[in-house]
């Protein structure tokens, strides 16, 4: 018994000739996820240090 070999095809589907791959899916996914947590970091939080500050 040798070393397993996978059988998995990198292409997860096709359209009219155009591949979709699993590693770009996974680049884009990626993309969108950081875009995402950039825009919600930038977005003013409620009960911030500077709106009510303690003296």
């Amino acid at each position: 018994m040798g070393p397993y070999t996978h059988q998995i095809d990198p292409i997860l589907f096709d359209v009219a000739g155009v591949h979709l791959w699993w590693y770009g899916l996974g680049f884009a996914l990626g993309f969108l996820h950081l875009h995402l947590s950039a825009r919600r970091s930038k977005r003013p939080q409620s009960g911030s240090f500077h709106e009510n500050p303690v003296i």
